[in-house]
């Protein structure tokens, strides 16, 4: 799924410094040990997830949900984004439902017109990850209406769906905000830019800081889980990715509550 390729190196213009996070309890923190390499995030301003490059060493599926999970305990998909989907008799198209009330962290509306760009720009996209897949797969997307799309395929396949939009072992093609992507080269674009709100999902966290050492995400309570009734808050008001250091380091550091 993926196509050799320079990593990508445009990175935002330059910006004033974005705010320090507030302070948050440590109670109200879950601070996770998530190694790099070499004992760093080399790459903790590249938050493109089709990037070839990128280690996706900043748990990205923090703030990317997808439009189902499927859980491996229950032996069920379990709609997300989408409320239903179903896949025609002959295997060559795909008809998709969109929940209703879905927003990015930045309050705009989650479209079937996300979904046609992110799958479309993959297909059309040769260096990125996933994109040879689309390419095989997609002959396009048309849009019925804002929560109604139709994947059309080159030929038959009664599992795409399954295999690339049902989130398992974190195998999944999260929707890209269009109106974050359009018009940016998505193959050196880096999604990075704090004082933008980028990058933009619709999970229930933010970035609010990222470094070599760790990457900080804070509770959006305007997330739209919660708003709409459909989930509640999770408890944790902030969720760090931290490098560990070494095993005795690491060991205690946990013993002195650093980590969780």
């Amino acid at each position: 799924t993926t196509a050799p390729a320079a990593a990508p190196t445009t990175a935002p213009a330059a910006q004033t410094a974005p705010a320090q996070p507030a302070q948050v309890p440590r109670n109200r923190q879950l601070i996770l040990m998530w190694s790099g390499r070499d004992g760093k995030y080399i790459d903790y301003e590249l938050w493109n997830p089709y990037a070839p490059d990128d280690n996706h060493q900043n748990g990205p599926g923090i703030f990317y949900e997808p439009l189902f999970f499927y859980s491996a305990f229950a032996n069920k998909e379990i709609p997300w984004l989408a409320e239903s989907y179903t896949t025609a008799a002959d295997g060559m198209s795909v008809a998709v439902t969109l929940r209703q009330g879905v927003t990015w962290s930045d309050g705009q509306p989650f479209t079937s017109d996300d979904a046609k760009f992110t799958i479309e720009l993959l297909r059309d996209t040769p260096s990125l990850v996933f994109a040879a897949d689309m390419k095989e797969w997609v002959k396009d997307v048309t849009v019925t209406d804002p929560t109604h799309f139709t994947i059309n395929l080159n030929k038959a396949n009664i599992r795409f769906f399954y295999f690339y939009f049902v989130e398992n072992s974190e195998i999944h093609i999260p929707i890209l905000p269009k109106h974050v992507w359009q018009g940016k080269d998505p193959a050196t674009f880096t999604n990075f830019d704090l004082n933008s709100g980028w990058p933009v999902g619709t999970g229930p966290y933010v970035l609010v800081d990222a470094s070599a050492q760790a990457q900080i995400f804070d509770r959006n309570d305007n997330w739209w889980g919660a708003k709409s009734g459909f989930q509640q808050l999770p408890k944790p008001m902030r969720v760090i990715f931290e490098q560990p250091g070494a095993a005795d380091t690491a060991a205690a550091r946990t013993i002195n509550n650093e980590f969780d």
